[in-house]
């Protein structure tokens, strides 16, 4: 007598066994011409640029932000002196000198951060494309290579 579970568990061995037999033959299955394991190892190196890519593109990000921090500090730290220096100004003409005084030295400290932060940027983006086109010029001699005519 066959019960439902000895009945289930034929069919998951007929269906596995199956998915092996069709798995074998793509095993073996080869392509004149066609290198799978060529082909397989290239998208590998894709993934592995990638991958190289985004962490440049992520170092670049966290410098970035680390600029802005620590101008952000600076700035704060500028004010807050510049503020005690105005509140000892023995009159307004002196307490907006002052004022003028430290809008010049931020303005120009301001210039001088935006020129860091360009070229943070822009190093890192010559970085990121140094990475993909060394990664594409090594991949089309790859493909040069694999799409000879064989002898």
């Amino acid at each position: 007598m066959v019960t439902a579970t000895t009945e289930s568990a034929s069919k998951k061995d007929a269906k596995t066994a199956g998915s092996k037999g069709k798995a074998n033959c793509f095993q073996n299955f080869k392509i004149p011409h066609i290198d799978l394991e060529g082909g397989l190892n290239m998208y590998r190196k894709n993934m592995e640029t990638l991958a190289s890519m985004g962490k440049t593109s992520m170092d670049v990000y966290q410098n970035l932000a680390k600029l802005q921090m620590g101008f952000f500090q600076q700035m704060m730290a500028d004010m807050n002196q510049s503020f005690q220096k105005s509140l000892a100004s023995k009159n307004i003409s002196e307490c907006v000198a002052k004022g003028s005084e430290f809008i010049k030295d931020r303005f120009s400290k301001t210039m001088a951060h935006a020129k860091n932060i360009s070229n943070e940027l822009s190093s890192g983006g010559t970085q990121v494309s140094s990475i993909a086109k060394d990664h594409a010029k090594e991949q089309m001699q790859t493909l040069k290579e694999k799409l000879k005519q064989p002898k």
